[in-house]
């Protein structure tokens, strides 16, 4: 199984991606996954002159996309443009889940039961 991972490149190299990379380690473990962020395909990125279709060509040999969207819950142009090309291809895809600024207060949760008519 081909796993590619979407994520933006504002997180290439940081913590959030090796928790990622690890996540994804755990939920495929006999999967090979492909990192955009590699040496390997930066490179064939910058000199294979197919700009995106590089990666493109990357998420077509997949049998699942795994993705990250950014902090604020948008997803960026390249990582949207991989996810039209998995969809279009019927190629399963998974958004890799984001716990920032999503906790609410002891009021707001109250609110919340409020408003479902639950108390």
């Amino acid at each position: 199984m081909i796993i590619y991972y979407a994520h933006f490149s504002g997180i290439y190299n940081t913590k959030q991606e090796e928790r990622d990379m690890e996540t994804i380690k755990k939920l495929f473990p006999e999967a090979l996954i492909i990192n955009p962020n590699t040496v390997e395909h930066q490179e064939r990125y910058k000199t294979s002159g197919l700009g995106m279709d590089y990666f493109f060509n990357l998420v077509k040999s997949s049998d699942i996309l795994v993705f990250r969207g950014c902090v604020n819950g948008k997803i960026g142009a390249g990582v949207w443009g991989e996810i039209q090309m998995a969809q279009e291809k019927g190629i399963p895809i998974i958004e890799l889940p984001s716990f920032l600024d999503r906790a609410m207060s002891v009021d707001e949760t109250r609110l919340m039961l409020k408003e479902l008519g639950v108390r």
